[in-house]
């Protein structure tokens, strides 16, 4: 019976009983990622984070090509902490180059610049990221490292209060060595504005350790001295320009012509190249780290991606509001690009767009109150406000190209880089970016990476909100098993049939459960069927056959993994065995002639 207080009553179960996957605590699960683990055959059979992983490690070694494993979860549930778990996991299961080393040296990368502290989590990623493992021959060969969402370049120049900025800045703070720090006019990280204004204060991070093992990390991936320091220099011009502040000028010498920018101008130009510059970065970063590890010659892909909400049920209507987000030309991020086009834009004026071209719709809806800007969405997993005020100014980074130009011809070879590629192709132009506009394009990505692969979901669920240990939050719980639509996904996956295999690939796959004699002389279908019909009354009902699919349900797909891979067990076994003899009756017969040959040669001789 599927119902939420059964669900909840299994997780509370599990979860008070310590039983994996359910439950993770370092002080009594120290073996939960232990490599004996890792290398267990049966483990895609448990409930366990590798389980996933062993599956589309199967898939490839099956004939697949693109295999995804997908992570969503509210924030603080731990998917980035099981993201590299699974990592992990592919790297020590595969003789490759690729080591766990460099998985924790990736990791603490991420950590340092592409995460942050909020109000919900200590240690927030705020970027999306898919990592694709790539495979040639079943063997892992490479790695390669794809944001898939944008970074949060915003929060580089302002932060909420009790939040902080990017981690790496307060660990160069913290972690560089003084002379070095004195060099680069880097002091206490509240004599910096862009690290003040969140007040987060003090909490449980070791902001000078983290640096030691971020410049340890990157030697591991490959960046070199000049690299590092080139780094560490970008990083330090990105906290003095945001002390950088400005005044009126009153009056212009005599002979000079001027177009000067007001103050909140000149502001908002010093804000857009502090954001530029440290989203070009971390994109050349991630780069450099994907160079290092990359393979161009491979066949298949295992993609690992860590961003929040990506499934969406298919059970659920969900057209309406995607349509209402992204549909041209009227969907709500389209309609933002549009307004910060306009010269003299407003919060208002997109938000009275909104409402003439969406307040119709029954999945859009606004506040009562018209003085405030305020819209809501009614998502798959129920309605969400949202305060308009300051999207039109977070959406649009401009920089002038005068600028641009400046920063391309510097004597720092990272920060010449950066943005000499902005230079070529748009003469004399100002260098724009709209948020909305690089957002929607990373989702339609995602998405056409998921439809083209098959994808392994993954929930985490948050046990409660205050971070306590041993602690379960029914309603908590509650409320996420149904924002993630959990309870339609066990029905469809009870009462549909959620795995598809084509014939040709379920032929060469589970041939091997059929004599021999009776698999060479049919077709694929009657294969197919007596495979099918192989496994028992019990299974009956759990498979359909289409005109070019075999339709499966998940436990009839498990027993057939499970049964295929004890006949490949069992055949191993007398292929071992036969060599093995093989090998030993050689060795024997060499040793039985020899010992013919001297016993003749020592009787002749006794003979003469």
């Amino acid at each position: 019976d599927i119902s939420e207080e059964n669900v909840i009553r299994i997780i509370e179960e599990r979860f008070n009983n310590k039983r994996i996957y359910i439950i993770y605590n370092e002080s009594y699960n120290e073996h939960l990622y232990e490599v004996m683990l890792i290398r267990l055959p049966q483990i895609s059979t448990v409930r366990h984070i590798f389980s996933p992983a062993r599956s589309a490690v199967e898939n490839i070694e099956n004939g697949s090509h693109s295999e995804n494993i997908v992570f969503s979860g509210e924030s603080n549930s731990g998917k980035s902490f099981n993201a590299f778990q699974v990592m992990k996991y592919f790297v020590t299961s595969q003789n490759s180059k690729i080591t766990v080393k460099h998985i924790e040296a990736i990791t603490s990368i991420f950590n340092s610049f592409g995460c942050a502290k909020t109000v919900k989590n200590n240690d927030a990623t705020r970027f999306g990221y898919c990592m694709d493992f790539l495979f040639q021959k079943n063997r892992l060969v490479g790695l390669n490292v794809c944001p898939t969402l944008p970074l949060e370049a915003t929060r580089v120049i302002s932060q909420k209060p009790g939040e902080r900025n990017f981690n790496v800045f307060y660990e160069l703070c913290a972690g560089m060595p003084s002379e070095v720090k004195a060099d680069y006019g880097i002091r206490d990280q509240q004599k910096f504005f862009y690290l003040s204004q969140g007040k987060a204060g003090e909490f449980e991070r070791n902001d000078s350790a983290n640096f030691q093992r971020l410049h340890a990390s990157l030697e591991t991936m490959g960046f070199s001295d000049e690299h590092r320091e080139s780094i560490y220099k970008t990083l330090a011009t990105i906290l003095h320009l945001g002390n950088m502040y400005f005044r009126e000028r009153r009056k212009t010498e005599e002979g000079l012509t001027s177009s000067p920018y007001s103050i909140s101008q000149a502001l908002d130009v010093r804000d857009a190249l502090a954001t530029t510059l440290y989203e070009a970065l971390f994109n050349w970063i991630l780069s450099r780290v994907s160079s290092y590890l990359k393979c161009p010659d491979h066949n298949a892909i295992i993609s690992v991606v860590d961003c929040y909400g990506i499934e969406i049920p298919m059970s659920l209507e969900n057209d309406e509001v995607i349509d209402l987000l992204s549909k041209k030309p009227y969907g709500l991020l389209n309609l933002i690009d549009d307004e910060c086009k306009f010269p003299k834009t407003s919060d208002e004026s997109y938000f009275r767009r909104c409402n003439l071209n969406h307040l119709d719709k029954n999945v859009y809806g606004k506040a009562k109150n018209k003085d405030k800007l305020q819209m809501s969405i009614r998502h798959s997993f129920g309605t969400t406000w949202y305060n308009v005020h300051g999207f039109v100014q977070r959406n649009k980074r401009s920089m002038p190209y005068k600028m641009i130009n400046i920063l391309a011809n510097s004597q720092n070879s990272v920060i010449s880089m950066l943005f000499r590629s902005l230079t070529g192709n748009r003469e004399n132009a100002d260098h724009v970016l709209y948020t909305a506009h690089q957002f929607n394009t990373s989702s339609m990505a995602i998405i056409e990476k998921i439809l083209n692969g098959r994808s392994h979901f993954i929930h985490c669920l948050k046990s409660n909100n205050e971070r306590l240990p041993a602690c379960l939050d029914k309603a908590l719980l509650s409320r996420q098993l149904s924002a993630f639509s959990t309870l339609e996904t066990l029905s469809f996956q009870q009462t549909g049939f959620p795995v598809r295999i084509s014939f040709q690939r379920f032929t060469q796959s589970y041939r091997c459960l059929l004599p021999s004699d009776i698999a060479f002389c049919q077709n694929q279908k009657e294969i197919i069927i007596d495979i099918l019909d192989g496994q028992g009354i019990k299974y009956a009902r759990d498979f359909q056959i289409g005109s070019n699919y075999v339709f499966l349900r998940s436990r009839l797909a498990d027993q057939l993994r499970i049964t295929r891979e004890r006949i490949h067990r069992e055949a191993a076994y007398v292929i071992q065995k036969t060599m093995r003899m093989y090998v030993l009756r050689k060795a024997y017969l060499r040793k039985r002639n020899a010992v013919i040959r001297i016993q003749a040669a020592v009787r002749a001789w006794m003979a003469r």
